[in-house]
Parts: structure tokens; sequence; C-alpha cells
């Protein structure tokens, strides 16, 4: 490229700009400039400069484009500027006064808001160029005291922009000219001490204004991108650095504290601008000025503690590197600031970031090496925190008490990483039990009253994920989110990294157990991560003392707490014994408060409440320390499963949702723990001691409820035969059910088993017929039968022919034809027996038993069908006192009725067909015509129980006619009914019910319906 041939076309542009002023000229001017590509204009920048720059400042009077030429215009000089270095001081003066007269009003003290956003652009742009390519011999003359208020101007032109501006890269750009214009860019020479120097003291009139605003930027929200955050961290730090940067001492005018705050005190008058200047002009930076100026810094920079948990890595990491590079070059300026930027290389110091973490461990060694006393200063920082941190905990935000347990988490790094250290803090007695105190009050946990009320069924058929749920029962009362939560976990599992705090924070525990909290926070600290140094004999020592059954057995119900009523006193006692007194006692007590016996029972309630709530609470506590002991012992935990086994199976089956929840994660820690794959194993491996438990309880006639729990969870995952077992058990209730008051309890348990041996069968079609399919549950069951037969090898085929033939064949010549006896395999005997006990309940008063009895029975028929000669005289026992349930008034009841006639229904109709048309038909047809008005208007019956029977019968009633195969004229009466329901009835889900119904009659016999319809 032909250099000369280049400026000359340049001058021509130029030159042609000047003479016509038109926008077509200076875009043209532009392209020129841009397509020379890297070429250095050092050759040509005078003379296009001084010509542009005299062009922008008399292009006031250009007409309606005066924004789009003077951006251009800009762009152009920024071109030029970018591709040589200004070496005279006069043209950098002049590019500062006449660029910053474009946004400026001088004679108003005020930033041009209204200006366009790329002329704003263009013009911060330019001040951040020109800055950064200025020679060494430029910014020293510069620098002077005459020059002071032209940077000023410049610097509260950034000011303004940066807190003003909406438009994100406008405050970007304005920030980063702050940098270039204060000489803290990239490229600057630090190495220059005498020239950093002298540019602070020109420049140190506008830290409070620069970094109040910086300051603010970094409070604001990063939801836009954090970047401007960024770069205002960056910016505040280097300029910060260069004002107290320890320079050399020296005999300097003194000014007070009172002259810093007056400086902060602006006006925007010509009077107090004129004043300013003279001030600017006569102020001197001294020691004073920096101690007070670091105070006053202290109160706005607290600030950005935010800072240190910022989700952006390069935020923190720009925050890093101002704390190391104020405290390592500033020490002696900022001493008020000394501990707060400590305390950020602190908390960075544990950083999630490695590289954040790594730098600022390295720095904080830096450091050390020149602040002898640095180990003290962070001991005292240490001991605020402490006294602090209750009251974060208490009233803090969330953010306040994630960055409180993250600082407290970060100074546990640094002590267990140094003993010195640990010995002269956490060693004195006062500190450990405030920051033990703090770790109680983190585990303080909400006791609800909702914690009673998370009752279900026993027998409820939820899926165990349902209660995989993380720890529904542990909501800590003061961490609320989960940042704090994570912290404090981290926090725990630092203490147990080091094996002097860890043993010092357990003894001190142990020493003052009193509250749940201490049990929570020995959890969080022994049940840590596989680094932790606690020795497994600590654990065991520990975890022994809550094997006792003094923590298994809190009442968790209403039924398990005692009514311990108040013994009256005796008043004629008081009365002979005290003449007068007891008399006055009690008139003036009745005069300062009426008793009130009504008091008395709303306290008792209430009090039970409570205990009932914590009771709870400590059960699920105690359950999860089992599973964590478990997970940290490993196989070592078999010397405690026949102690504990037990008992976590109880919990794991309770009706309550917290407990139950607990339980299942304790018994899948303890199945982890000893190697098993799934539960299934760990029961069926201690199933003779587990059901030994069961029959102790049974003999001892108590704890019912403990029983059914414990059954719901071996009947559900085990896989062993345990009908022998069982046989005993349902012996030992058969026995005692009638003897005993509790006999609600004996019938669930038999409910309970017979919902675990329904769950083994798989029906593929409700047919007598159809064949059934058994499943390995079942087929254990007839191992004993199939035993026998195998023995005397004998084939047993469910042909009819066959069983006929086989009789008179031959087997063997020399051994006798042998004829058994048919004998059922014994889980139908135990049916059996069930039935037959139970069978009296259906006459009982209670209505959960005879619920129960229904339940009992329509689980047990399914089963027993097969087995004619036993179901059949079972439905004759059961029958009479069955239907008599249908001459009560009890909706309740009555709907479990009707399941269980449905039942019937369809495995003996033949047997039934009759009664059911003579007695039970009637009766349910008489309830549908009378309970119809009752239901039918706008009123909400929906959660009733009469409205609930209807919706039972109704969507049922089709299914029910069709199996019993009803006569014409009965048909005739129920379809009626229905078509009444469904045209007719106010409720959309009785006459969805009573169209599902005439649905499934239509799909038996279409014509049946369609005619009736017709006539209708």
């Amino acid at each position: 490229m032909n250099i000369q041939a280049e400026a000359l076309k340049l001058k021509v542009f130029v030159e042609h700009l000047d003479r016509t002023r038109t926008l077509e000229n200076a875009v043209k001017l532009l392209h020129e400039l841009k397509s020379l590509g890297n070429v250095n204009l050092q050759f040509i920048q005078d003379f296009v400069l001084t010509k542009l720059l005299v062009i922008i400042d008399s292009a006031d009077n250009f007409g309606k484009k005066l924004n789009e030429f003077k951006t251009v215009l800009i762009q152009c000089i920024n071109i030029i500027i970018s591709k040589s270095k200004i070496i005279n001081e006069l043209p950098y003066r002049t590019i500062l006064c006449i660029i910053t007269q474009q946004i400026y009003d001088r004679t108003k003290n005020a930033y041009l808001i209204e200006l366009s956003e790329e002329l704003k652009m263009a013009i911060f742009d330019c001040l951040e160029i020109a800055s950064r390519n200025l020679d060494f011999d430029v910014i020293d003359s510069f620098m002077v005291k005459e020059n002071q208020i032209i940077i000023g101007q410049c610097l509260f032109v950034c000011k303004e922009a940066i807190m003003n501006e909406t438009y994100m890269k406008i405050r970007i750009k304005a920030v980063k000219a702050t940098i270039a214009l204060t000489q803290c860019h990239d490229n600057a020479d630090i190495s220059d001490i005498v020239l950093r120097e002298k540019i602070s003291k020109i420049i140190f009139v506008v830290l409070p204004k620069i970094s109040t605003t910086l300051i603010k930027v970094c409070g604001e929200d990063t939801l836009r991108g954090p970047h401007l955050i960024q770069v205002a961290v960056k910016c505040l730090g280097r300029f910060l650095t260069l004002i107290f940067y320890d320079y050399a001492k020296r005999n300097q005018q003194q000014i007070t504290k009172k002259d810093f705050l007056k400086l902060l005190e602006t006006s925007k008058s010509e009077k107090n601008l004129k004043e300013s200047k003279t001030k600017v002009i006569n102020m001197v930076k001294s020691d004073e000025w920096l101690q007070s100026a670091s105070k006053n810094l202290l109160k706005i920079m607290v600030n950005m503690k935010a800072l240190r948990h910022n989700e952006y890595k390069s935020i923190r990491h720009e925050l890093a590197v101002m704390s190391f590079n104020m405290i390592f070059n500033c020490s002696s300026n900022i001493e008020p600031l000394i501990r707060l930027l400590l305390e950020n290389l602190i908390v960075l110091s544990s950083d999630s970031d490695q590289e954040i973490q790594s730098y600022s461990q390295d720095k904080l060694s830096k450091i050390a090496e020149i602040i002898p006393n640095i180990d003290h200063e962070i001991s005292e920082l240490f001991i605020l925190h402490l006294n602090v941190m209750p009251r974060v905990l208490m009233t803090g935000m969330d953010g306040e008490k994630s960055a409180g347990i993250s600082l407290l988490n970060s100074y546990i790094k640094i002590f267990s990483s140094d003993s010195a250290k640990f010995d002269s803090v956490l060693s004195n007695f006062s500190t450990l039990e405030k920051f033990l105190n703090i770790l109680t009050c983190c585990c303080e946990l909400e006791t609800s009253t909702e914690f009673i009320s998370f009752e279900t069924t026993v027998t409820n058929n939820l899926d165990d994920q349902f209660y995989n749920l993380k720890m529904p029962w542990k909501k800590f009362r003061h961490l609320c989110n989960d940042a704090s939560i994570n912290n404090f976990s981290d926090l725990c599992k630092n203490l147990s990294h080091s094996k002097s705090i860890a043993s010092l924070c357990v003894n001190f525990i142990l020493d003052r157990m009193n509250s749940i909290e201490h049990v929570v926070c020995l959890i969080e600290i022994l049940a840590c991560d596989e680094n932790s140094s606690i020795e497994k004999s600590e654990i065991e020592n520990i975890f022994e003392d809550f094997l006792a059954d003094i923590y298994w057995n809190l009442p968790t119900k209403h039924s398990q707490i005692k009514d311990h009523k108040k013994s009256r006193l005796n008043e004629q006692w008081f009365k002979d014994n005290t003449p007068g007194l007891y008399e006055s006692a009690i008139e003036i007590r009745l005069f300062d408060k009426p008793y009130n016996k009504e008091d008395d029972i709303e306290d008792q309630q209430l009090m039970s409440l409570k205990i009932l709530n914590y009771n709870t609470l400590c059960t699920c506590i105690i359950i999860e320390l089992t599973g964590k002991v478990a997970l940290k012992l490993k196989k070592d935990f078999h010397k405690y499963l026949l102690r504990c086994l037990h008992q976590v199976l109880k919990k794991a089956g309770s009706s309550n949702f917290l407990i139950k929840s607990a339980g299942l994660y304790a018994l899948n820690c303890i199945k982890e723990a000893l190697g098993y794959t799934d539960l299934s194993q760990l029961i069926d491996d201690n199933a003779n001691f587990l059901l030994f438990n069961i029959q102790k309880m049974l003999k001892h006639r108590k704890d019912n409820e403990s029983i059914l729990d414990m059954l719901s969870i071996i009947f559900k995952y085990s896989k062993t035969s345990i009908n022998e077992y069982i046989d005993d058990i349902v012996e030992m209730v058969t026995n005692q059910i009638t003897s005993v008051k509790n006999s609600e309890y004996h019938l669930k348990l038999f409910e309970l088993y017979m919902r675990s041996v329904k769950s083994e069968i798989v029906i593929e079609d409700l047919n007598l017929n159809e064949k059934i399919i058994w499943d390995d549950f079942l087929q254990n069951c007839f191992n004993e039968l199939d035993s026998k037969i195998e023995e005397e090898n004998i084939d047993i085929n469910q042909n009819e022919t066959d069983s006929k033939s086989i009789g008179q064949e031959e087997i063997n010549e020399d051994q006798e034809t042998l004829k058994e006896e048919e004998k059922l395999p014994l889980h139908i005997e135990i049916i059996l027996r069930i039935l037959n006990t139970s069978l009296p309940f259906f006459a009982s008063k209670d209505q959960n038993e005879i619920i129960s009895t229904h339940e009992i029975f329509r689980m047990a028929i399914p089963i027993l069908q097969i087995y004619e000669k036993e179901f059949l005289p079972m439905i004759h026992k059961m029958w009479y006192p069955f239907t008599k349930q249908f001459q009560g008034n009890n909706f309740v009841i009555l709907q479990h009725s009707f399941e269980l006639l449905t039942v019937i229904a369809h495995y003996a109709k033949d047997f039934i067909y009759k009664k059911s048309i003579d007695k039970i038909i009637p009766i349910i047809n008489e309830f549908l015509k009378s309970s119809y008005n009752h239901t039918n208007s706008k009123e909400n019956f929906f959660y009733t129980q009469e409205f609930k029977l209807q919706k039972e019968i109704l969507s049922k009633y089709g299914k029910l006619s069709i199996s019993l195969g009803v006569d014409d004229k009965e048909q005739d009466d129920i379809i009626s009914l229905l078509i009444l329901y469904m045209r007719h009835h106010f409720n959309d889900e009785l006459r969805n019910a009573s169209k599902c119904s005439l649905d499934f009659i239509s799909h038996n016999d279409p014509m049946l319906i369609d005619f009736k319809l017709f006539f209708e």
C-alpha cells in the first residue's frame, strides 16, 4: 500500500468535508478510514484530528441529522487515534474538551441524556481509546493541577451515564472509559510508582462520586447479564488501589474529615460550580483524608458482600482480585477496610470454582507474609462473626443466612488446615460454646401442628416411591432455602474432616444433650461423607445410647397419651387448719381471674397436641440417625440389626406419613449398608426373629398397632413362605379376639393378611371356569402338598377324564393303590379360619369392626371361590348377618355392604339370586327413590355419605343386575331408576354414574335399553 497516496487521498476527503459539511461526505470518509486496515495513521493524525474536531465543535447548526453527523465524525476520530498514538498533550486535551462538550452542558453542569444512543457510544469509545493510546510523556505532562477540572468533568459524564442510562452497552462503555481516564486500563504501566502517585493526587477528588456509583452498580441484579457488574468491580478495585496505594510519605496540607464530607455535597448551580473548582485546585490528598475516606467507604462497601456468592464466576473472581490488590498494596491506608476485604478472600477461599478457590488461598498466603498479625485478624473476625450470626439466623433474610454460614464454613476450613490457629481459637471455651450454639440454632426444626395430621389408612396402597421425598420431616426453622441448607451441610462436613475439631464438637454436644437440636447436629456431623475423620468406635458408642426403648416408643397419637386428671385438693383441711386465710385467698383469686373448667380442658388439649408434634419429630430424627449410622458403619452394623430392625419396621409401616417416610428411608439405608439388593432379602433373612417379636407382642396383648405396622411391611416385601408363622399368629388372635376389647386391631390384622395374599394372585378373568395363575408366593404355599406328591410319584392332572382313568392304572405292581384325601393349601385353611372368626362381627355395634369384616370377606371371596366345598357353605353362613346390614341407616356401612354384594353376585349369583331379589334389591331401589330429592338441588352435597352411597350404587347397579341375571320385571325397575337419574338429576357426577351403568346393560342387551328409552 502506498502510504503517501493514501495520506493524500485522506486529505482530499477531509478538505472536501470541511468545505461541504454533509452526512454523505462524512460517511465516505468513515468508509475510507475503515478500508485502510491495520495502517499506522500517525503521519496524518494532527491534520485529520484538527479538522474533524473543528467541524464537530462548530456543527451545532447542521440541521435535522446533527446527531448522525456527529456520530460519524467521532467514529472517524476513534479510528484515527486507535491506529496511532497521541504524542502531544494539546490534542488529548482538545479531544477531552470538545468530545465531552457534546454530552455535557458546562453552564448547567448537566448530562445531556436526550442524545442518540449511537452518539453516546461513540463519545465514550472516543474517551476510552484516546486515554488508552497516550504516550508516557503526555500522561506525565497532562496529569497536573491545571487539568484536574477537565478530568473531573469527563469522569462526571461517565458517572452520570453509568447511573442514568438504560441501555446496557452505553453503561459498560462508560465504565471502561472511567478505567481508561484514570489510567487503570490493562496496558497502563503500574510499575511506575511516581507517575501513579501523580495521577492519584489529581483524581482523588472524584473518589466519593465514582466509588458510590460503582458500588451501586455492583448491587444491581444480574438478570441482564454479568458483564456490567464485572467491569464495575474491576474499575472500582483498580480505582481504589490507585487512590489508596501506599506511596512515599510527604508533608502535605492537612484537611479534616469534614472537608471530605463536604466534597460529597455538590450542586448544579454555576456559583457552587465555581466554588468547587477553587476547592479542587487547592485540595491535597493527605493521610488523614485517606483514613477518613476509607472509613466512609466502609459504610457503602459493606453492600458488596452479596458479590461473594454471586452466581457468575467472573464477578467473584474480580472481587477476589480487588480484595487482594487493595490489601497487598494499600494496607496502611485502608485499615477500616482490611477486615471486610480479608473476609472476601476468606469466603472465596472455599468457593465452588476451583480456580477462584486456588487464587484466594494463594493470595491469603501472600498476605500472611506482609501482615504479621494476619492470624490474629482472622481470629478476631471469626469471633465477631460468631457474635453476629445469632441475630442473622433469627431475623436475617435468606441471602444473609446463606452468606453467614458460608463465611463460617470458610473460617473452619482455615482452622482445620492449621492446628495452631485451631488451638488459639476453638480451644477457648467461650468461643466454642458460641460456635456450637450457632450450630444448634441452625438445627432447630419446625414442629408444625400438621405433623399428626399426616395420617393415612393402615393398609394404604401408595407406592413406596411416594414416600421417598427428601426428608419431609426435616424442615429447618431458620434455614429456609436450599443455599443455606447446602452451606450448613458443607460446614458440618468440614467439621468432620478435622479429627480434633470433630471430637471437640461431638464431646461438647454430648455433654449438653438436652434437646432434639443436639441430635440433629450430631447427625449432620457424624453422618457425612467418606472423608470423615470420626472413628467408627466413637459412632458406635454414641448410637448405643439411642437404642433404648424410651426413644422408640414415644406416643405419637392421642390414644397413646394417658389423661392425667388433676386430683382435687382437700378444701376442708385448708379451712380447718388455716382459718380465714383460705377464704381470703379464694376471694382474691376469683377477683383476679374467675376459674373456668373449660380453660383447663383447652390447655390440656393444646399441650397434648404440642407433645404429639414434638414426639413425631423426635421419632423421625431417631430413625434418620439409625439410617445414617448404618451407612457409616456398613457391615459393622450387623451387631445392631436385631436390636433395631423390628423398631424400624414398625415405623416404616406407620400410618403417619412422616414417620413412614423416615422408616422407609432407614430401611433402605440398612439394606444398602449391609449389601442387600432389595428389602425382601433383608426381611427374609431375619424373618424368624421378626415374627418372634410379633408373637411376643400378641402374647402380652399390647401395642397392637405396632403389630399391624410391622406386618404391613413384612407382607409387602417378604418372598418366603411365612404361612407357617402366620398360622400360629392367626391362632393366637382367634383365641384372643372375643376376650379382649381391642378386636378392631385383630380384624385389621386379618384384613392385612388377606390383602397381602390377594396382591400375590393374578387373575386373568373373573369367570369361574377361567384358569387362575398363581405367582411364586402362592406356589410356596403349596410346598407341603407338592413335596408329598413328589415323594409318592403321583401325577395330578386337572383334566376330568384323566383323573378318572388314573385310579384304574397300576403305578407299580408291588405297591398298593393309595387314595389320599384332598388337602387344602395352608393359606386357604388360614383364610377359612379368619372368615369363621370374623363372621360374628357382622353384628358388631362398632362401625370400624363391621367395615373391616366387609373388607376381609370382599378380598377372601375371589380367592376362596375355586374351592367350592368351602366356598358355598361360607356364603351360606355369612348371608343372613350380611343382609341385615341393608336394613340399617349407616351410609358408610351400606356403601361397603353394596361393594361386597357386587363381589358375591359375581362369584355366587346362582346361590344368592332368589335371596337378593326378595330382600336386597327392593331396599336398594327404595333408597334410590327416597334419596333422589335430597341431592337434586344446587346445594353442595358432594361430600355427604348419602351422596357417596348414591354414586356407588348408580355406577355399579348395571353390573350387579347383569351378574345376578335378574328377570325382566326387576331389570325394568332398575333401568327406570337409572334413566331417572341420568335425565333429570341436577348433579353431573350422578348423571354420569347412571349413564355408565346403562351403557353396561346396553352392551349386554342393547334392545332392552332402546325399548325402554323409546317409551320414556
